[in-house]
């Protein structure tokens, strides 16, 4: 299946020490490292050396209190994090500044997202019964919350 394996040793030292890895982007030569229990996001290029680190924790502009998920927006070139308290933060892809932040209305909590079009994300609640997946829609060129659809799942019992 397949035709070549290569292991990159990533780079270590006290800036980018990875405690446990929840989730792993690759984009464009550079690998996205999330790491839930220190809130941060890491980036490394295609050889393992350290590119930077997303970690605000916090409750002022462009921090969160924790980091649920995050991954790569194809079309505004930034790396979104999801708060699970309802907010997405943008941040520039190469240097790790934060840009913007969008809050996810009428919703307790969310757990994963992801891009399904070009300004169109969905997202994943754990804890909803029925109303499990939520897409939202960001308004072209402008980058804010528009939409939101309740996408219902129901379960068929045996």
């Amino acid at each position: 299946f397949f035709e070549e394996i290569k292991l990159i040793p990533l780079e270590t030292n006290e800036n980018c020490l990875i405690k446990e890895e929840n989730k792993t982007v690759y984009e464009n030569g550079v690998y996205y490292v999330m790491d839930r229990r220190q809130g941060a996001v890491f980036a490394f290029d295609s050889t393992g050396k350290f590119q930077l680190k997303i970690h605000n924790i916090g409750k002022g502009p462009g921090e969160y209190l924790a980091l649920e998920d995050f991954n790569i927006n194809p079309d505004l070139n930034t790396i979104d994090v999801l708060s699970p308290m309802g907010k997405i933060l943008q941040y520039h892809k190469q240097t790790g500044e934060f840009l913007k932040s969008y809050n996810i209305p009428n919703v307790k909590a969310v757990h994963a997202f992801n891009y399904i079009s070009s300004y169109t994300i969905i997202l994943y609640q754990y804890y909803e019964e029925n109303n499990i997946l939520w897409a939202k829609k960001l308004e072209q060129k402008h980058k804010l919350l528009k939409e939101i659809f309740l996408v219902q799942l129901h379960r068929y019992d045996k």
